[in-house]
């Protein structure tokens, strides 16, 4: 009888439970804050952060080379188009590479001394940059000039996500979420019914995202941004950044070495063990199994996996 016991009660969480991802503690007690980190590929990251700093791998993320830049005050987010071009923010800059990260350029912007928080690329050509003061910047010639085109009221966006070149999304302080649907010159301020500070939001498709904030809320939408449903989390950490790599499969990361995770869309979240207490900062997810975290005092994290990885 007990054999039979354990034998459903094995199956039924093999049915029911949560494969949980784990985390290797790559890096941790160095004097630095990483703001965001990207993987173009699998083999190859980039790290970047405040007082210059950039680290650069080209084995998954096991080993950092530090090319930091003394002359870079900040880099806040990171977004790269292939492995050689990419951009970061920074304060009244939006900075690009042509050589993976190891040299970077800084454009000038209209608003000087203003912090842009996230860049998006829609494709080749247009981009946006948006931060402090519900700035936004746009750029149609791939990122060499960069011209204010909205400014609306005086509070924070920090994350935008954008569907074509016409229609995004940006999100920020005190429950401001806004719309816009030719290209970035007119926002409407959508409601969502949960005040909250909202710090990241990603779409896995043209209808379905998330957006995360404050007290470990997160919303989900299922009609493209005009309607939010909030989603139980677990946590009462302030949530900083989220990645998914389908419409089903999603981390979330945030203060004291919060990671939650979902396996169906958002409809349960299950606490990941981090290995570490400090705030963490940015998710990035290549594909399922490749995953790597970054946060204050120099932390870096990795998903454990076997086998070789492939470029």
């Amino acid at each position: 009888m007990k054999t039979l016991i354990l034998f459903f009660l094995i199956l039924v969480l093999s049915v029911c439970g949560y494969s949980q991802t784990e985390w290797t503690v790559v890096q941790k007690d160095f004097p630095a804050n990483f703001t965001a980190v990207c993987f173009p590929t699998v083999s190859y990251g980039v790290i970047v952060g405040e007082g210059g700093f950039v680290f650069i791998s080209n084995d998954g993320g096991n080993n950092w080379e530090n090319h930091t830049d003394e002359d870079i005050p900040i880099m806040l987010s990171l977004y790269f188009k292939d492995a050689q071009n990419g951009f970061a923010t920074g304060y009244d800059r939006i900075y690009r590479t042509h050589n993976g990260g190891k040299n970077w350029l800084g454009m000038p912007t209209m608003t000087p001394n203003f912090a842009f928080d996230d860049v998006f690329f829609i494709n080749e050509q247009t981009g946006w940059a948006i931060g402090n003061w519900s700035i936004v910047a746009k750029t149609i010639d791939g990122g060499y000039i960069w011209e204010d085109v909205w400014k609306g009221v005086n509070l924070d966006l920090h994350s935008v996500h954008f569907f074509d070149v016409n229609n995004g999304i940006a999100v920020g302080d005190e429950d401001f979420i806004f719309k816009t649907s030719d290209g970035g010159n007119e926002w409407i301020h959508t409601e969502t019914g949960v005040m909250n500070n909202w710090w990241s939001v990603k779409f896995v498709n043209r209808n379905t995202g998330f957006i995360a904030g404050d007290t470990g809320k997160i919303l989900k939408t299922n009609d493209g941004g005009n309607t939010w449903t909030e989603l139980y989390t677990g946590t009462s950490e302030r949530l900083r950044s989220m990645s998914f790599v389908n419409k089903n499969d999603g981390w979330a990361v945030g203060n004291n070495g919060t990671i939650i995770a979902t396996t169906n869309g958002g409809q349960d979240w299950f606490p990941e063990y981090s290995g570490v207490e400090y705030d963490l900062n940015c998710v990035f997810f290549k594909d399922k199994i490749h995953g790597w975290i970054v946060g204050r005092d120099g932390t870096i994290l990795k998903t454990k996996v076997s086998g070789p990885i492939n470029k």
